[in-house]
């Protein structure tokens, strides 16, 4: 629950607009964007007011699809979640809003989990650079 004195978050048409428009099976075109961003802003914004989303859109549509073939067992089957449209824009919206100010807050400079453009490779070339100098730094203490 958010607590009383906090300002209820609020998400903007614009960036519901552009979402919408910018759909990667473009299940809506720019015009239709147009017209439905006015009304999902109007519900996301309703959502974070009341704390709840409408239970449809906590519905998946889980499908067993077989890691290898010939399929000979169960553990050879991975689970794939088709979900809400609405729920995953909505999801994306809250993370940039909320939880990415708070764990931007948290993650310390040699964390590469949950930062924009960092990743595995730069992870490791990261410890490239300073592992021999830890292990220089060893040498010299023997």
């Amino acid at each position: 629950m958010i607590p009383e004195e906090c300002p209820v978050p609020r998400v903007n048409e614009c960036l519901v607009l552009n979402v919408l428009a910018h759909q990667k099976r473009r299940a809506c075109s720019s015009d239709n964007a147009l017209h439905l961003a006015p009304i999902t802003t109007k519900i996301f914004n309703s959502s974070l007011r009341h704390q709840t989303v409408s239970l449809t859109w906590k519905f998946a549509k889980v499908s067993p699809i077989p890691k290898e073939s010939p399929l000979n067992n169960c553990s050879q089957l991975r689970p794939i979640s088709l979900t809400n449209i609405k729920m995953r824009i909505f999801e994306k919206f809250v993370s940039k809003q909320e939880l990415s100010p708070a764990l931007k807050s948290q993650i310390r400079s040699d964390q590469f989990a949950y930062e924009v453009e960092h990743n595995v490779t730069m992870a490791l070339l990261k410890c490239q650079r300073y592992w021999p100098k830890w292990l220089d730094k060893d040498a010299d203490i023997r």
